[in-house]
């Protein structure tokens, strides 16, 4: 099993003799991060905690999820 992800010069593969994996990474951008695209990706209860973050954090929150769920769906 061996799941590979990129974004710009980075890259990283996950391998496993004995189970699934996934692995996923995004190099954090201004641009990537539209307007919105919350609704599209978190249920009820995730958009909730994920309003309480602001500014920068609110950025690192997003990435920080974002490929958490990329990585579990690979």
């Amino acid at each position: 099993h061996f799941n590979l992800t990129h974004s710009k010069n980075i890259a990283a593969l996950a391998i496993s003799s004995d189970q699934a994996v996934g692995v996923d990474l995004e190099v954090s951008s201004h641009h990537f991060l539209q307007e919105g695209i919350e609704r599209s990706i978190y249920s009820r209860r995730e958009l909730r905690d994920f309003n309480l973050y602001i500014g920068e954090k609110r950025r690192e929150a997003f990435f920080y999820s974002w490929t958490q769920k990329e990585a579990a769906t690979k």
